[in-house]
């Protein structure tokens, strides 16, 4: 891979990406909790999130717990940190 070079981060191929990594979220964590896609959105009832969303900025994740608890059911927002590089 040449410098600069463009690598899409895939389960196979992630480890050039470096950390801490965050998340926003309505939930409440715990540290060790695993986020993973397949559950109900945060922004539209009875819709199934395919994907989890991880953001290099602290700001980034807390704007998306902000966007998260605007929604009727939202509890308390979270930015959850992980630096965590090991795939599932």
């Amino acid at each position: 891979m040449a410098d600069g070079e463009w690598v899409p981060v895939t389960l196979e191929r992630f480890d050039h990406v470096e950390g801490p990594f965050f998340h926003g979220t309505k939930a409440t964590l715990r540290v060790g909790d695993e986020l993973v896609a397949g559950q109900a959105s945060n922004f539209k009832e009875g819709r199934v999130s395919n994907n989890v969303y991880f953001a290099a900025l602290v700001e980034t994740a807390v704007w998306g717990a902000e966007l998260a608890t605007r929604w009727p059911a939202s509890t308390s927002a979270a930015a959850c940190t992980s630096s965590s590089r090991s795939a599932p």
